[in-house]
């Protein structure tokens, strides 16, 4: 349900999603991170970590598919992102299941704004606000 190439999607699964009676999206999901993932060999050699831009990355994917709600078979999830403030807590180490929600604030003029935050072991890893466009143009 989404556009991106399979090495490219960061969402493992979307475990939890409503709708509420306003309207208002909000879901959960994970992405599983093994640490064989190509990344890793070059962030960092010997330590690895998961890149910051990859969590946002994640948060985002995640934000696009609890919103627009896509069903197999149908045209990817088209959207792009506008603006991040996500303030990253502390490192992701391999292997580690990070716990990710997005909850759907408000939209305007194809502009969608998301409050997001990502936690391992119940630990705090990011949050903060994503900004996506409803629609890619060129």
């Amino acid at each position: 349900m989404l556009p991106h190439g399979e090495g490219f999607r960061f969402v493992t699964a979307v475990d939890e999603r409503e709708v509420d009676q306003a309207g208002v999206s909000r879901g959960k999901g994970h992405w599983q991170v093994t640490g064989e993932e190509s990344f890793f060999k070059d962030h960092f050699p010997g330590r690895p970590i998961v890149p910051g831009v990859l969590l946002i990355e994640a948060l985002a994917q995640l934000s696009g598919l609890i919103h627009f709600d896509n069903e197999p078979g149908e045209n990817p999830v088209q959207a792009g992102i506008v603006k991040v403030d996500v303030v990253l807590k502390r490192p992701v180490v391999p292997p580690a299941r990070i716990e990710m929600s997005s909850e759907r604030r408000e939209s305007t003029a194809g502009l969608t704004s998301f409050l997001v935050t990502a936690h391992v072991d119940a630990r705090l890893v990011a949050r903060g606000e994503i900004l996506l466009t409803n629609v890619l143009k060129d």
